[in-house]
């Protein structure tokens, strides 16, 4: 019996291995064996696989309920959240599992570079640094789709950013607002970026690394020498994927995906990006325009692009292990000063803190409160008439410019908000289409406009003018319809 066994074993081993591409895939997958502590640090690669493939899973799983529109985005969203059975937990499990893959992708490359294979096996090397910055891009494009407060902030942020970047920044920015101004057709554009450009990238580096490229070696025999490696290493992989999905599993129960719910005071909320991002949400506070730009996405390109090139350039193998190192070292130092820094001052600083807490606790009381669908009317109700429409200033009757945005802000924004240069027209502001600022937004943008992700050239004026002044300005602006 056993031997009847071990023969269908071998049969069906050897039918794999000559009808598929099994045996070269575990070829590019395990490499040259390792025991001790040295095979446990190697089950980083079995963590991001797993990481990637929940991303994929919870992504159709959300997808399922959500549309990407200005007007749905948000109410899709709070579906989940309020009326699935396990929405809450599921978008929880998607947003925190985007916030540790690219910590198990950093931790990776650390334990190439400890066990020296970052040279040895430059094919893996590389693929790990690409697909890094793919996950990157996919938790940067994901951040805009609840389409929240704290979402289109930080679309303004990117949107500006790229408008900021040299040469091609003009048309950058127009590609990504995709119109004259934020709206359905800049969600579209992050949408398409999230669910399909960038999983497509990933999937095809995947696909490269399993079934193209190998370990430049010529192959290391470990089919057909290392089973009990092989068996072994499964089962190390196994355990720590376990213990990192339980994890994971807990902490999303526990600590909800972030979400700006309605009615949130758009001139105190305080927007927070995920902690994979807060190096850069701290950047910005220090830097403006182009060098904001440069600084942006010149500074991950510079240092991906030297962690791929030193070991190809550096022949002698203890200064590639010493310059790699640095750059590596230098990259994490400095990302994990700025995201320290930014918590740091939210802490120390009692308003942002409470701030904070008070934005959380109103997302506590939103997920238990009851889902209030939008509801559309496509018609007139026989026997009702028409609701009256909310007031809004006239358009027809002009207003005069305030003396206070002739002083304060006509330089920038030209005597009849009709922009200058870098500086946006201010018509339309309350009417547009998608994205129509409201009494709130107006007096938070004047009070802090850094909140919204404008310009740090746009100066406060919370405390440089008083409330009838502001007043006046808001009155000006809905006029210029």
């Amino acid at each position: 019996m056993a031997a009847e066994i071990r023969t269908n074993e071998f049969a069906l081993r050897r039918w794999v291995g000559g009808s598929t591409q099994f045996d070269a895939i575990v070829e590019r997958l395990f490499d040259t064996p390792d025991t001790g502590i040295r095979a446990w640090l190697r089950t980083t690669a079995g963590v991001v696989a797993f990481l990637i493939a929940l991303q994929a899973v919870t992504g159709i799983l959300l997808a399922f309920s959500y549309v990407p529109s200005a007007d749905s985005a948000f109410t899709t969203v709070a579906f989940i959240e309020q009326a699935t059975n396990g929405g809450t937990w599921i978008r929880s499990l998607h947003y925190h599992s985007s916030v540790m893959l690219p910590i198990a992708l950093v931790a990776h490359i650390a334990q190439m570079i400890v066990r020296g294979s970052f040279r040895s096996n430059r094919t893996a090397w590389t693929f790990a640094i690409v697909i890094l910055g793919l996950v990157l891009a996919a938790g940067a494009t994901g951040y805009a789709l609840p389409w929240d407060a704290r979402s289109l902030n930080g679309v303004n942020i990117a949107v500006t950013l790229a408008g900021n970047a040299p040469l091609v920044g003009k048309y950058l920015g127009n590609w990504l607002r995709n119109g004259e101004t934020i709206s359905t057709m800049t969600l579209s554009r992050f949408y398409g970026l999230h669910v399909l450009i960038v999983p497509t990238l990933i999937a095809f580096a995947v696909c490269l690394r399993l079934f193209v490229f190998g370990t430049g070696r010529g192959g290391s025999g470990v089919y057909l020498t290392g089973r009990g490696w092989r068996r072994d290493q499964t089962v190390r992989n196994a355990v720590v994927i376990a213990i990192v999905f339980a994890a994971l599993a807990w902490f999303s129960s526990a600590y909800p995906a972030p979400l700006a719910v309605p009615g949130t005071d758009a001139a105190t909320f305080l927007p927070r990006p995920g902690p994979q991002f807060l190096w850069l949400f701290e950047m910005q506070k220090y830097t403006d325009g182009t060098f904001a730009a440069v600084l942006a996405f010149g500074a991950p390109a510079v240092v991906f692009g030297l962690l791929a090139a030193l070991p190809v350039v550096l022949k002698a193998k203890m200064s590639a292990v010493i310059a790699t190192s640095v750059v590596f070292v230098g990259a994490i130092v400095g990302v994990g000063s700025l995201t320290a820094a930014a918590y740091l001052q939210d802490t120390v600083d009692p308003k942002t803190s409470a701030q904070l807490a008070k934005q959380e606790k109103d997302e506590e009381a939103f997920r238990a409160a009851q889902f209030k669908p939008k509801v559309v009317r496509l018609g007139k109700e026989p026997g009702k008439e028409s609701p009256k429409s909310d007031p809004v200033v006239n358009s027809a009757v002009p207003v005069a410019v305030p003396a206070t945005y002739v002083s304060s802000c006509a330089k920038c924004h030209g005597p009849n908000g009709e922009g200058k240069g870098a500086y946006p027209e201010l018509h339309g502001l309350t009417t547009r289409e998608d994205e129509r600022r409201s009494d709130e937004d107006l007096l938070g943008i004047i009070n802090d406009p850094g909140s919204f992700g404008l310009s740090a050239k746009m100066p406060s004026y919370e405390h440089k003018l008083n409330d009838e002044q502001k007043q006046e300005i808001i009155n000006w602006l809905k006029s210029l319809n």
